[in-house]
């Protein structure tokens, strides 16, 4: 075989490779970092980060957390010297359809659940996360704010 030709098959090759991962439906991998890099963000307050992990449509809760943050909230958080820890503790998506979920642990986070009360750092709370796939991309589909719910024994 002569050197233009294999240098043309291994270029037909590489550029067949790159294709394949291109148009590659994501994996649960990428659900699990999308899931995983969203809750770093939206927990330590980066909300405008954590927008680019979302759906349009859930940006809207983002919005509404991040006007109900006051300067007293970024103190207590500021002065926390552990800073948040996530842990996605379970991903499941389905190949049939674009939806998938995160169980997620988060340490060291700020809760700003009450109403014109003070937030407060918690030591540990459990999320669920909905996800959705969308041109190929793993987005959060936020229907409210995140909530933590009590993990079971099991």
């Amino acid at each position: 075989m002569k050197k233009g030709n294999i240098l043309f098959l291994g270029l037909l090759l590489l550029l067949s490779f790159s294709c394949d991962r291109m148009t590659r439906p994501s994996s649960s991998s990428d659900a699990e970092s999308v899931a995983e890099q969203f809750c770093v963000s939206y927990f330590s307050l980066h909300y405008a980060e954590a927008m680019t992990y979302c759906t349009d449509d859930s940006k809207k809760w983002l919005r509404f957390a991040a006007s109900n943050i006051h300067e007293s909230d970024l103190e207590t958080l500021r002065a926390d010297e552990d800073g948040v820890s996530v842990s996605v503790i379970d991903v499941q998506t389905s190949p049939a359809d674009s939806t998938g979920s995160a169980t997620v642990r988060v340490r060291n986070y700020l809760s700003a659940d009450l109403i014109d009360g003070p937030a407060t750092m918690v030591e540990e709370g459990f999320f669920h996360i909905d996800l959705v796939r969308q041109s190929g991309q793993w987005k959060v589909r936020m229907a409210g704010l995140p909530r933590s719910e009590r993990q079971s024994r099991d």
